[in-house]
């Protein structure tokens, strides 16, 4: 007995178990208004079509989930999509995938500040449109002085976890006790399954809504020990939680209800299971609608804030949105989306007829951001795979990469046939965004401390001088130094003999007391006061031109380096462009004046980049990795010449 109680107590005291637990806490508090309202509506494609729609709904999430756990297995960054579409396709199009997130959750967390609003003043019976006015101005300061955390950052995972239990627990009570209350009732045909094309097409954001939001556990890379593990538990862990509730939310209200119009045009469809459990009266029930939709409006206030600091510590937005308090609470971004929230709330006050345009504004400009999510996948799944290490791998790969891009851009088709002054609010949005992005935030953007931690830095990049030889999975050699990664391919392994030689894996023995070594021309290549006397003996062995192929490498790395140290790579991708196209002129094309022996392979992946336009933030990245092989493989017949010139 007391051996199971250690593993219990050993469970719950487990940092690992315990940040998982608070991912899971977050995902269901975003996920929550999902159950309470909104979704109903989707039941005007009728209980076969909405169906199908919740399943594909249902997949094509599982498919985002598994691209983006993926993604943050390597580059395990909080910028969302932004993040990744700045990296991966280019910083103009990431900019402009920021600003349609920023809108998707400032325009999430209004929808749920104003469905608090209905509530409340309904109870309240304040009819005048002032009063609601102020209700929901209460409500967006009672957010924020909660979200604002100056002492310590346990608060408000304490509240999180306290706003997803009881959460679940009024969902679990529904559902069992309305179920268990009702089971003697029966039903006729009273849900046809008659509805239009255009009814279906109105349909699909109502059953996205179960989900939309769950891609924000993301951000809370830089909040747990190990993102690259917990993030992709957390994001599986909360959507089956949801999934799960879906099922018998939906299964539950069919029961409750007799008649298909009085569910869909109810406001809060689960006001009517509520009087049955709790025996309360109409008002009463709506109230206990608070909780779930309350528990949303926090989490959507924690992913905007989130994203306005991504932007701001990039420079692109202002830098006062950036200021934290001690434990990193953006408290101006926190306020800033709250005063915009708070702006479209009034709108909809007193004029509640845009609340479907409002509504549509803000699916499209989530649908935006998840194709923005598939997009990078494909990306960095065909371009970089070399050069990021992904801890996890999605079992559908691109292909559901492709089937996410697919669904989202019918979901944005749809919302386009139905409602275009929805497009037309978002497109005024991307011209505003980019005449600030062309005016002001081109010229002053960079990369962020963390941006420069997480993508440039992902492979364990040491400072100052350092070489080691170390044997690797599938026998290869990493030598790291001065930030410079040199990978040596199978070909070309060393080893040490028990009596100290070194062998090369294709050459004869070798002393370690010969004139040249493996190690010494290395350390020759990468310090400039010995390349010239290492230049001298190559030209007398005619292969000067290997060496001086080697040393362009390392001043290409080198203004790599410099560039990210000041955070102006993005300033200097055009002449770190022209660096490379100068080597490729030199030593790789043929017929070049100093043309190197390299392989075939090699040689085809360098000219293949050298006329591809720098668009991308880890373009020379990719191009470096690629460099560094060719160094290798010049390096390794290099040093075999000069040790076979010593005999």
């Amino acid at each position: 007995m007391d051996c199971v109680t250690k593993k219990i107590v050993s469970f719950w005291f487990d940092e690992k178990m315990w940040h998982l637990f608070q991912i899971w806490a977050l995902g269901i508090t975003l996920l929550m208004a999902g159950n309470f309202f909104l979704w109903n509506q989707g039941l005007q494609a009728g209980v076969g079509g909405f169906c199908i729609l919740a399943i594909i709904a249902a997949t094509v999430f599982v498919c985002l989930l598994l691209c983006i756990s993926e993604i943050l297995s390597g580059l395990p960054f909080s910028g969302g999509a932004y993040g990744m579409v700045r990296c991966s396709v280019g910083f103009f199009p990431g900019y402009i995938i920021g600003c349609s997130e920023i809108c998707y959750y400032i325009l999430q967390a209004c929808l749920n500040f104003y469905a608090l609003t209905s509530i409340i003043t309904q109870v309240g019976n304040a009819t005048s449109r002032w009063q609601q006015a102020g209700v929901c101005f209460c409500l967006h300061l009672a957010i924020c002085l909660l979200m604002v955390q100056r002492k310590s950052l346990n608060k408000f995972w304490k509240l999180t976890i306290v706003l997803a239990l009881s959460s679940l627990i009024l969902i679990a009570l529904y559902c069992f006790v309305s179920l268990g209350t009702l089971s003697s009732k029966v039903h006729g045909n009273a849900f046809p399954n008659d509805h239009s094309l255009l009814k279906t097409l109105r349909s699909f954001q109502s059953v996205t809504w179960f989900y939309t939001g769950i891609e924000c556990l993301a951000f809370a890379c830089n909040l747990v020990s190990t993102p690259r593990e917990l993030i992709a538990k957390g994001f599986f862990a909360s959507f089956f939680t949801i999934f799960v509730s879906n099922v018998f939310v939906i299964c539950t209200t069919l029961y409750t209800f007799n008649d298909m119009d009085e569910l869909i045009e109810a406001a809060f469809p689960l006001s009517k299971g509520f009087i049955l459990v709790f025996k309360c009266t109409e008002n009463q029930a709506s109230l206990i609608s608070i909780v779930g939709i309350l528990a949303s409006a926090y989490g959507c206030t924690f992913a905007y804030s989130k994203l306005l600091l991504s932007l701001a510590e990039s420079a692109l937005f202002p830098s006062f949105l950036a200021h934290c308090t001690t434990p990193g609470s953006p408290y101006n971004a926190i306020l800033f989306g709250a005063q915009i929230s708070y702006c479209v709330c009034l709108i909809l006050v007193f004029d509640a007829a845009i609340s479907t345009t409002v509504s549509d504004v803000c699916f499209l400009a989530a649908y935006t951001a998840y194709l923005g999510y598939g997009v990078s996948y494909i990306i960095l799944k065909q371009s970089y795979t070399a050069s990021i290490d992904f801890a996890f791998k999605s079992p559908f790969g691109i292909v559901g990469a492709l089937y996410v891009i697919f669904v989202f851009s019918f979901g944005i088709l749809s919302i386009c046939v139905t409602n275009r002054t929805a497009f037309l609010c978002l497109l005024i949005l991307w011209v505003g965004a980019s005449l600030y992005y062309f005016k002001i935030a081109n010229h002053q953007q960079k990369f962020s401390a963390e941006e420069q931690k997480t993508i440039f830095l992902t492979k364990g990049v040491i400072n100052g001088l350092k070489y080691r030889l170390a044997r690797k999975k599938r026998h290869r050699r990493i030598a790291i130094t001065n930030n410079i990664h040199i990978r040596v391919p199978q070909r070309s392994l060393t080893d040490f003999r028990k009596d100290g030689d070194l062998i090369l894996a294709d050459g004869p023995s070798i002393s370690k007391s010969s004139t040249y070594s493996l190690e010494k021309v290395h350390r020759c290549l990468i310090d400039p006061t010995k390349a010239e006397a290492l230049q001298e003996k190559a030209r007398e062995l005619y292969c000067v031109e290997s060496v001086d192929f080697c040393l362009s490498i390392v001043s290409y790395r080198q203004l790599v380096d410099d560039a990210l140290k000041k955070g102006l790579l993005y300033n200097n991708l055009g002449s770190i462009h022209r660096a490379f196209v100068k080597i490729v002129d030199r030593f790789v094309r043929e017929g070049s004046s100093d043309e190197v022996n390299l392989s075939a392979e090699l040689k085809k992946s360098i000219l293949k980049l050298q006329n591809i336009q720098v668009f991308s933030a880890l373009h020379p990245l990719k191009i470096a990795t690629i460099l560094d092989e060719s160094f290798s493989e010049i390096e390794r017949v290099l040093a075999q010449n000069l040790i076979l010139s010593n005999r």
